[in-house]
């Protein structure tokens, strides 16, 4: 009876083993790849929610007489230690910053509106009492424009 001698690697065998990694590797680099873009997405998402959620906070704070865009956009600023964020373009003119930071540049608008002066309030209802704030935050993320958008009733 005669025994093969199974010493070293076989060309099939190496073959096969290329094969795999030529499978393996890509599949498992797009997987790394795609769970870093998800990663910035929803950091960037985050962000902008964080932005529009102080913008509110921050209209919160304003006495109902003095509520308007320009005055919540200049408190932001003012206190930008407490936010975390600084506005580098500053057009407070049309009611509107942008905040740089780490992630992405973001474009903060802000709307006051008075529930008196809206279309669907009763007919007696005493101006400056409710106002509305809308805080819309719009940023580019992999090409593609994103809105984050909230809105609070301040009375």
């Amino acid at each position: 009876m005669e025994f093969r001698n199974n010493k070293g690697y076989v060309m099939t065998d190496m073959s096969i083993a290329v094969i795999i990694l030529l499978i393996l590797v890509p599949t498992i680099m797009g997987l790394v790849y795609n769970i870093g873009i998800n990663k910035r997405a929803t950091e960037s998402k985050s962000e902008a929610i964080n932005i529009a959620v102080n913008a509110i906070e921050a209209a919160k704070g304003i006495s109902l007489e003095d509520l308007n865009e320009q005055k919540i956009l200049e408190f932001l600023d003012t206190n930008n230690e407490i936010y975390h964020y600084t506005f580098t373009d500053k057009n407070f003119v049309n009611k509107e910053g942008t905040i740089e930071t780490e992630k992405a540049s973001y474009k903060l608008l802000i709307n006051v509106e008075d529930f008196a002066n809206n279309e669907n309030a009763p007919e007696n209802v005493t101006p400056n009492v409710i106002k509305t704030v809308k805080a819309t935050v719009n940023y580019r993320l992999r090409g593609e424009d994103q809105e984050i958008e909230l809105s609070t009733v301040v009375k």
